[in-house]
């Protein structure tokens, strides 16, 4: 299995606390998806849900936009192709958070 390198595993940390800073307290699940822009210069498509309530959604901040860019160009440096990255999470039985991340790996 692929390691993660530590620049990447710290972009996705940033990634994950400025995601957690705005989703709401009340939330159980979320789900980010990260796509490409639309035209060659326009920013990248993020999209905050809690996939557990139809129509809920949280707004992208500037943190959060500024992680996303930052993943996206490394991803490009390394030579990374991706359509749809996801960060989802729910809260366990446990009361803990738990994460789902797909990104593409090093090969």
């Amino acid at each position: 299995m692929p390691q993660i390198p530590s620049d990447h595993a710290a972009i996705d940390r940033r990634l994950v606390d400025a995601l957690f800073d705005i989703v709401p307290d009340d939330w159980k699940a979320f789900r980010l998806s990260i796509r490409p822009p639309e035209a060659e210069d326009g920013p990248l498509r993020l999209a905050v849900v809690n996939p557990d309530v139809a129509g809920a959604d949280a707004v992208p901040d500037a943190p959060l936009r500024a992680a996303a860019d930052e993943l996206a160009a490394f991803l490009a440096r390394e030579g990374r192709a991706w359509e749809v990255l996801s960060y989802s999470g729910h809260l366990g039985a446990d009361d803990e958070w738990h994460l789902k991340i797909v990104v593409p790996l090093p090969d």
